[in-house]
């Protein structure tokens, strides 16, 4: 998907889109693995692209992406807590 978008939008989103596409690949992964019911849609990476410039990686992670999950704040392993936690490892949620 790096290369599509690299083709389609340009070097510079295809570089900010990074940690989407880290935490995309990572939600299929797990999924694979049947540790998460859902994975993060293709579509939902590309329509996020435009928010790229404007918005903090976090928000787009948070409001964008991560909403489509179920959110469940009795357990700690919701598919949603397991991502951001990944998301926060890879240093998304360390932005100012």
């Amino acid at each position: 998907m790096k290369k599509y978008i690299k083709s389609t939008e340009g070097k510079d989103i295809s570089s900010l889109a990074s940690p989407l596409l880290s935490l995309y690949d990572y939600s299929h992964l797990l999924f694979e693995e049947g540790k998460i019911a859902t994975r993060i849609s293709t579509r939902a990476i590309l329509e996020s692209l435009c928010l790229l410039s404007k918005f903090k990686m976090k928000d787009i992670v948070d409001f964008n992406i991560l909403s489509i999950f179920e959110q469940d704040s009795t357990s700690i392993a919701s598919d949603s807590n397991i991502l951001r936690e990944y998301a926060d490892s890879i240093g998304i949620y360390n932005e100012d």
